[in-house]
């Protein structure tokens, strides 16, 4: 059985929740899209944003839209764990294994363990060239910190994660394993999972 491949586009942006919000009300009509910047750059953004929005429910789109910065941040992050197949894995077997060990310092060889890991079964990692390996562990570790996983893209501490209802609902309607990229442990899914 061959392993789907890993994408890499997400390199073109981290969660950008701001202007993902904007590319959405765009793409609804309910605002205007600036063009400010490079064309370029900006048609590969939102490219992202929509393949990222295209991976939420309607009810977390919704919610997306008129939620608060925390849950418009927590939404734009699950969108990227649903897309990328990479982030999603990383997040679930080192992060969440090591909130799960209550060990809450993430390191960089703990990436490139698990970058060498992959390599194993993903051959088009042994493709990528070392920029663009550099660039793919940048915007991973800068989208931890933007969806709030860790506190910054320096210290890379793990953030206990306090999910608001709405969230546990929402995720919980399209796959409570969704919880996992927050985090949370099969115990706490569960229960969380009966609550609402």
């Amino acid at each position: 059985m061959e392993l789907k491949k890993y994408e890499f586009s997400f390199t073109a942006c981290s969660l950008h929740v701001n202007e993902m919000i904007q590319f959405l009300k765009g793409q609804l009509g309910l605002e205007e899209v600036s063009d400010g910047g490079k064309k370029s750059s900006i048609k590969r953004k939102n490219q992202e944003f929509k393949k990222r929005l295209d991976t939420l429910t309607p009810a977390q789109t919704d919610a997306l839209l008129n939620g608060d910065s925390i849950l418009r941040r927590q939404l734009a992050y699950l969108s990227a764990c649903k897309l990328y197949d990479f982030l999603r894995e990383f997040v679930i077997e080192v992060v969440r294994e090591k909130m799960l060990t209550m060990d809450l310092y993430l390191t960089e060889g703990e990436y490139l363990s698990f970058y060498r890991r992959k390599m194993i079964d993903h051959e088009e990692l042994e493709h990528l060239s070392p920029s663009t390996e550099d660039k793919v562990k940048q915007v991973i570790f800068r989208m931890l910190a933007e969806g709030g996983i860790i506190n910054s893209v320096n210290e890379k501490v793990i953030q206990y994660q306090l999910l608001d209802v709405q969230l546990i609902q929402l995720l919980e309607n399209d796959n409570p394993k969704w919880l996992e990229v927050f985090l949370f442990n099969d115990f706490q899914i569960m229960n969380y999972t009966k609550k609402v």
